[in-house]
């Protein structure tokens, strides 16, 4: 210490400790005064006295306090958790007076430190860590750093560690138990963990690391709870303790086990798990892979009762579990024994059952008594169904089993008693339905001709038919009766006419309509005559009769043309005639049908030819021959020439009678084209000729024809100018037509060259164009006139020559422009898409006119009393889409035009039928229904009647190459299809009918063939529907199919 006195005078120091012990010390004097130094040996309140000249100094004596850092004492630092409060001591009572600083640093905070004295400079610091990792408390002494100061310590994360641990699981004893732990990040602790079984004792027990985690694993010995401690630090893990029920399933017992037991009586187990610790018992019995159901009882705490009635007498199979474990000696077999062999089913309606009336199975006991619910019982309909049934107790201890059959067919009876088949099953009964009988034998009769009745039973089931036939006397007829694809044909030919009765039974019961009456006629056939059978006239009422000898029977006729129907009138007449007249309205060959009684009589179908006189004309007209009078003028010993077409007139031949003073005169008639003639005769006397001109021996409506014949010089006489008979005028003869000037490529183009004023001669005609020339046709019509004719093949300018009797004709030559036309014969279309049609569905067809060149293309299509629906598309290419849509039903006519012209193929018949209708289509028969291969019957018949026209489609999909699929019409009737496709192998069997593309009722039908019949009766027993993918049936599938068109 140091002190200014000032003077020369002597500076005493004493220092005395806090004990009373002096202190040496040293002065030395400085220019400024005394500089005094002194170390203190011990901590506390020091005094220092200080005199100068033998005086103290002001302040003197003085006390400073010692104190020493080194004194200062830390304990109790130790690791600390996160967000636990860690606190640890400072003892600074040996370190002299002063005051404590303690300051924390974690790795990235700073936790506040609360210093508290707990006695005489002694403190406790507390603070709380807010992250896991190394930490550093610094502490100091009078803001000095003791010695060891900073402390480490590891601060650690409690929730960094958690277990995987499901309280509710038991654990088996002596096997180990595991713990699996996990943490998140890196553990800076050390896990520590104890194990203590039911009794107290400590387990041995070891943490171990595993895949970045640890597991604690210890292994029980005791059955029991046993407490894990997990420690992570000194703070347990969340979830700690752990409880671990331990068990041991080889204590289980069981009691009252059975070695054998009887079907339909109670078996029962107890099983004791007092000793084998806490856990879940199964008991679970098995009998043909069929689990039996068991009843569970708790009788106390650790004793359980299961109880179970076996059903069927096979062995059982009883497994025992204890936590899913299977306890020693387990499973079981139990032999269970069944008295199903003193059972006897009996079926008292041997001969078939009546559909919808009740009827009975009887289970016979032969005098043992069963308990009804024992009996398990089954009954499958035709269909895979299951029927319904009453199960009532007899006096005799047996039972009867009441039902009623809904449908015919074959129904399946399988009764079991406690899961095992009675005696006498499968039982199988047919059930039948006369109702649903169908019976045909309509028509008429003759005495000699067989009388055919076809009976269906096909949706009847199977029953025995009945026949008895009496005649119109009351006597037995005797028949026949045949097996087919329906059920029966019956058949009898009756030897006089009169009413015969066919009385039929269908399992000994009437069926419904029966007797069947037949009115047996004699057996006559008509016969029929009159022209109507071979000619007739356009437009014309056409007659014929037909006679039936005074008979009585039924008479149809029909008359069908080239491209129409004709309406017929029948009117009866006496003594069993009828008048037949009908009104052809085309020419052509026609077809008459006559049926009398259902049959055609003798020279059906007949074809008359129809014909047009009317439509056979003069070349020119008859006004270009005939003068005013209307008569023909006629040249004596000079040929006379009549050109006649005949195109539109029908079949048939021209022929003449040429007549003078009753004289025939010889006529020359050649056939120059399909539809020219030409007549040629020759007068030899002046004077009035007859002329009659017939088409197919009918006269025409203008024949006959007066001629008026004259000598050649008298004819110049009558002429009409004054020249000479020699004098040759060309300027006076007269063109007309539009074929001097125009015309169009691959048509016809004429024009007439009328010469009776310019003199005797005749024309010579050339046509040429700039590339080739053309032929031209020159036709005489009498009197100096001739009608001129060609046909040009290319377009472009023509010169027309023309010149008569050598002289050429005023405006000779002419030009001629040829344009391009159109050609109709090369217009194409598919006119066989257009043959039949249904009404109100639309027909298409396409028409290609590229080859033809530029016209104009119509189409009409005409029903039988209004036109259909018609309609072209014009698709801007030169091709077209022709779409018609009929409105009625019956014949069509359709006429496709092009240029004015019928292209090839038209006009069309179209017959148009009603649309079809899936819905009234019906397919029945054997092979529709489950069977067995070996004499399996795979026919089954489609009848169409009333569905309309159509198209019959008939697939089967089934194993492969194991089928063949055949269709044939009925010959009787033409509407019922007999199918068969002959399986060779057992299977599914898909078989789809449908009509114009639409299933019918019932399809598609799925049938099941088996190998024998008790597959078929298991399959059928089982209530089995099939439900097969239309894409996925049998391995390596096969389809097959065929179809019929029909169009009414």
């Amino acid at each position: 210490m140091t002190r200014d006195v000032g003077g020369d005078a002597t500076l005493l120091v004493e220092v005395i400790d806090s004990n009373g012990d002096p202190v040496s010390s040293q002065v030395k004097a400085s220019a400024s005064g005394f500089h005094v130094l002194y170390t203190p040996k011990v901590v506390g309140k020091y005094t220092v006295n200080v005199r100068y000249a033998d005086a103290e100094i002001r302040g003197s004596p003085f006390h400073p306090e010692v104190y020493d850092p080194s004194c200062v004492r830390v304990t109790d630092v130790s690791n600390g958790m996160v967000g636990k409060q860690t606190s640890f001591t400072v003892d600074a009572s040996a370190a002299g007076d002063g005051h404590v600083t303690v300051k924390v640093n974690g790795q990235t905070s700073h936790p506040y430190v609360d210093i508290s004295a707990t006695s005489d400079n002694c403190y406790t610091a507390t603070f709380e860590p807010q992250e896991a990792g190394r930490h550093q408390a610094y502490v100091l002494f009078n803001d000095i750093q003791i010695p060891g100061s900073p402390f480490d310590f590891l601060v650690l994360d409690g929730n960094s560690v958690f277990a995987k641990w499901d309280s509710s699981r038991h654990y088996p004893a002596h096997r180990p138990v595991q713990i699996e732990l996990e943490s998140k990040g890196t553990l800076h602790g050390k896990i520590i963990a104890s194990v203590t079984d039911p009794y107290g004792k400590s387990v041995n027990c070891r943490v171990y690391p595993h895949g970045g985690n640890s597991v604690v694993e210890f292994v029980p010995a005791e059955v029991g709870p046993h407490c894990v401690e997990v420690f992570y630090g000194s703070e347990p893990i969340k979830g700690s303790p752990f409880m671990a029920d331990v068990y041991d399933s080889s204590c289980v017992r069981l009691l009252n086990v059975p070695s054998l037991a009887t079907a339909g009586e109670e078996v029962t187990l107890c099983v004791d798990t007092s000793e084998s610790g806490l856990g879940d018992v199964d008991v679970s019995v098995v009998s043909n892979k069929i689990a039996v159901p068991t009843l569970q009882d708790q009788m106390s705490e650790f004793c359980q009762r299961f109880t179970f009635i076996p059903k069927r007498a096979a062995d059982h199979l009883i497994s025992v579990s204890f936590n899913g474990e299977k306890i020693p000696g387990f499973p079981f077999v139990l032999k269970v024994k069944n008295p199903v062999h003193l059972l006897e089913v009996i079926n008292p309606n041997t001969e078939g059952v009546v559909v919808k009336s009740s009827a009975c199975v009887l289970v016979e006991t032969r005098g043992n008594a069963i308990n009804p619910v024992d009996l398990e019982v089954q009954i499958t309909g035709p269909t895979g169904e299951l029927l319904p049934f009453k199960l009532l107790e007899m006096p005799n201890g047996g039972c009867k089993i009441e039902y009623t059959c809904r449908n015919a067919g074959r129904y399946v009876f399988k009764i079991f008693y406690h899961g095992e088949s009675i005696s006498g099953t499968p039982l199988y009964i047919e059930a039948f339905d006369p109702n649903r009988i169908q019976i045909d034998s309509k028509g008429l009769w003759s005495v000699g001709e067989k009388v055919l009745i076809d009976v269906d039973q096909l949706n009847a089931g199977k029953a025995d038919i009945g026949v008895f036939v009496n005649g119109p006397r009351g006597a037995s007829v005797p028949f026949d009766i045949f097996s087919s694809s329906q059920g029966h044909r019956i058949a009898y030919v009756p030897t006089e006419h009169g009413t015969y009765q066919t009385h039929l039974t269908y399992g000994g019961i009437s069926i419904p309509g029966c007797p069947l009456i037949h009115n047996v006629m004699d057996s006559v056939l008509a016969t029929v005559s009159g022209s109507g059978l071979e000619r007739g006239i356009r437009n014309r009422l056409t007659t014929f009769t037909v006679d039936s000898k005074g008979h009585r029977g039924e008479l149809v006729v029909q008359v069908d043309g080239p491209n129409s129907v004709a309406k017929c009138n029948i009117e009866p007449g006496s003594n069993g005639t009828y008048k037949v007249n009908y009104v052809p309205v085309e020419v052509g060959k026609y077809k008459v049908v006559i049926l009398w009684n259902g049959k055609p009589v003798e020279g059906s179908p007949f074809h008359p030819t129809i014909i047009d006189p009317s439509k056979v004309d003069v070349v020119g007209g008859w006004q270009s021959i005939l003068k005013s009078n209307g008569c023909w003028p006629l040249t004596i010993h000079e040929p006379n020439t009549l050109i006649f077409e005949t195109k539109h007139a029908g079949p048939g031949h021209l022929t003449a009678e040429v007549t003078h003073d009753g004289a025939v005169l010889p006529t020359d008639i050649k056939r120059l084209d399909v539809d020219h003639y030409h007549l040629t005769f020759i007068p030899h006397s002046a004077g009035e000729h007859v002329i009659k001109i017939f088409w197919e021996d009918v006269p025409l409506p203008c024949s006959p024809v007066i001629g008026m014949a004259v000598s050649p010089v008298e004819r110049q006489h009558l002429l009409p100018f004054s020249a000479s008979p020699t004098a040759v005028n060309s300027d006076k003869v007269i063109l007309a037509g539009q074929g001097l000037h125009q015309a169009k490529v691959y048509q016809r183009a004429e024009f007439v060259i009328d010469g009776t004023e310019a003199g005797h001669g005749s024309p010579d005609i050339h046509m040429v164009g700039l590339n080739c020339g053309v032929d031209v046709q020159c036709m005489p019509l009498g009197g100096q006139k001739y009608r001129c004719s060609y046909i040009p093949t290319l377009p472009g300018a023509y010169l027309l020559n023309i010149i008569w009797a050598n002289q050429p004709i005023r405006g000779s030559p002419f030009k001629v422009t040829v344009s391009g036309g159109n050609i109709a014969s090369k217009v194409t279309f598919r006119g066989e898409t257009l043959r039949s049609g249904i009404i109100g569905q639309e027909l298409r067809s396409d028409i290609d006119t590229r080859l033809a060149g530029s016209g104009e293309l119509s189409a009409q299509c005409v029903g039988p009393t209004k036109p259909a629906f018609c309609e072209l598309v014009d698709h801007r290419d030169g091709t077209f889409t022709l779409s018609i849509k009929p409105q009625e039903v019956g014949q069509h006519v359709l006429e496709i035009k092009y240029g004015g012209e019928h292209i090839p193929g038209s006009p069309v018949n179209i017959k148009v039928s009603g649309s079809p209708d899936a819905s009234k289509v019906t397919a029945r028969g054997p092979g529709l229904q489950h069977g067995i291969l070996s004499n399996y019957q795979s026919q089954f018949v489609v009848d169409t009647t009333g569905a309309g026209a159509g198209q019959l489609t008939v697939r089967v999909r089934g194993p492969k190459d194991a089928f063949h699929v055949e269709m044939q019409r009925d010959k009787h009737k033409d509407r019922r299809i007999v199918c068969y496709f002959d399986p060779t192998e057992p299977g599914d069997y898909i078989v789809h009918i449908k009509w114009s593309g639409v299933h019918v009722p019932g399809s598609p039908f799925h049938v099941h063939i088996a190998s024998t019949e008790a597959e078929l009766g298991k399959f059928v027993g089982e209530g089995a529907f099939l439900q097969f993918d239309n894409h996925k049936t049998t391995p390596s599938p096969q389809q097959q199919y065929n179809s019929l068109a029909y169009f009414e």
